[in-house]
């Protein structure tokens, strides 16, 4: 359904000037002002984002990113049929943060699911720059380049190969070529049944926690560590 564009919506005006927040924070800051001012009240309708974007002149794909995050965090909701309004928690959300002596601090009240609490504490985190144990900083030294290159060619001139799910611990054969690897370059004897394949740091971490360690044991880390490991 599509709901008229509420005056305090429609009035919203973004800073299109270099160096300014990008246009889909400054939006959201935006919508989060009406909701704590009561501009927007629990059970108003939001206008759909294709008219919303017209009317403030944005991209519509920045309208749904905002949307998103709003619904993610408890603060919009979305009733089938009738399209999305402004939830009854976000009113104490903002009551909340008044008692608390604090508007700036984010507070997302215990009755949101926990995927709404993981959304907002995965927006805290920030592009980090170039450090030890971060995953997001390669050694580009050691980089397999050219022979890599060749590799991934090869592979997707077949991908008929590759259409099915493979075994959960990974696909056969590359485990196959990492026991040769660690054979021939880490003199270490294992067997394909032996190794399992995760979709990056995390996840290899979050298993080999999981499985070795209890929820009262102590961990040793390396110091200075990469603090989303420890998390």
């Amino acid at each position: 359904m599509t709901h008229k564009v509420q005056p305090s919506l429609s009035n919203i005006s973004l800073n299109l000037k270099s160096g300014a927040p990008s246009l889909q924070e400054q939006l959201y800051q935006k919508i989060l002002e009406l909701i704590e001012l009561k501009s927007l009240c629990p059970g108003d309708p939001i206008p759909s984002s294709r008219r919303l974007a017209s009317e403030i002149g944005v991209s519509r794909s920045t309208v749904v990113s905002v949307y998103n995050r709003l619904l993610e965090e408890g603060l919009l909701e979305t009733k089938n049929g009738n399209g999305t309004f402004v939830s009854e928690i976000s009113l104490g959300v903002f009551e909340n943060r008044k008692e608390n002596g604090s508007t700036n601090e984010k507070f997302l009240p215990s009755e949101l699911p926990l995927s709404a609490k993981i959304a907002a504490a995965a927006s805290e985190f920030k592009v980090q720059k170039p450090m030890p144990f971060a995953f997001i900083a390669p050694d580009q030294e050691s980089l397999p380049g050219k022979n890599w290159t060749t590799v991934v060619a090869r592979t997707s001139k077949s991908p008929w190969l590759h259409n099915g799910y493979c075994d959960p611990g990974g696909f056969m054969p590359y485990k196959k070529a990492v026991c040769d690897y660690l054979r021939q370059y880490r003199g270490l004897r294992c067997e394909p049944e032996q190794v399992i394949t995760t979709d990056g740091t995390q996840q290899a971490l979050d298993l080999c926690a999981s499985v070795l360690f209890e929820r009262s044991d102590k961990i040793a880390v390396e110091d200075p560590y990469f603090q989303t490991h420890i998390n």
